[in-house]
């Protein structure tokens, strides 16, 4: 407590009472030490359990827990949080990791799993976050639809795939297959085996000649239909299959 007393030269001083202070200061020594202590003691104590948190529907709990036996040896709390979650989320299916300790001595880790959108290329699949990743050859969904195209491009072909697919679904060229190749131009491929060759620029730019002109010219002859070519400003050109006769010659 602070008490008022008159100098020698007639300025006024405060005096403090610094018991309380003193006392205070001890006690937080105390405490910092303790828990010096505490971490001290406890980096080198090992993980009491293990908490996996999950779907599970393509990581198994095992497969968690074998890349965390990678890092929980080291001790509780030299567990490198970060980089147990980094390396979680390079396993395929993994869209999204956390990595907690929960006191006294248990580590809890959650996965968010990948939705997968479509096939990507040949050996892939894409999410539904427009993530291009390569599962095992048995985890391949062969009932969704292919997709492909040069890196970087995943959410402008899932993005014209949503655009497209359901407007050709009302006719008889329903979308199965679609992608950009190397030089920027977008190729469809129907249920039916039909190529579409879409051409640089929009995709969606195709859809009235499709609909329309198309659909009256061919709609009679689409199991005679190779291709379709609609790079043409008006029109499109159309390339037969070779019909191949009894004893399996071309005519």
């Amino acid at each position: 407590m602070a008490a008022d007393a008159m100098t020698m030269d007639g300025f006024r001083a405060d005096r403090i009472n610094l018991r309380p202070v003193l006392a205070g200061l001890s006690a937080l020594v105390l405490i910092l030490g303790a828990g010096g202590l505490y971490a001290t003691v406890h980096r080198d104590a090992a993980v009491g359990r293990l908490q996996v948190q999950g779907p599970f529907k393509h990581v198994p709990p095992d497969q968690i827990r074998a890349v965390a036996a990678e890092q929980i040896g080291s001790g509780f709390l030299a567990v490198d949080l970060d980089q147990l979650r980094a390396q979680l989320e390079r396993l395929p299916w993994v869209e999204h990791a956390r990595v907690e300790r929960v006191w006294p001595d248990d580590l809890r880790i959650r996965v968010w799993e990948r939705e997968p959108f479509a096939r990507w290329g040949d050996k892939g699949l894409l999410s539904t976050q427009a993530v291009a990743f390569e599962p095992e050859a048995k985890d391949l969904v062969q009932e969704l639809p292919q997709l492909f195209g040069p890196p970087g491009h995943e959410r402008e072909v899932m993005e014209a795939y949503r655009r497209l697919s359901p407007k050709l679904a009302a006719t008889p060229f329903p979308l199965q297959r679609l992608g950009m190749n190397a030089r920027g131009e977008w190729l469809a491929y129907t249920s039916g085996g039909i190529e579409l060759r879409l051409g640089q620029g929009e995709p969606d730019a195709k859809l009235d000649t499709i609909a329309g002109p198309m659909v009256r010219a061919l709609g009679q002859r689409l199991a005679e239909v190779n291709y379709v070519d609609l790079r043409y400003t008006n029109g499109f050109a159309v390339a037969w299959r070779v019909p191949v006769d009894a004893a399996g010659g071309k005519k």
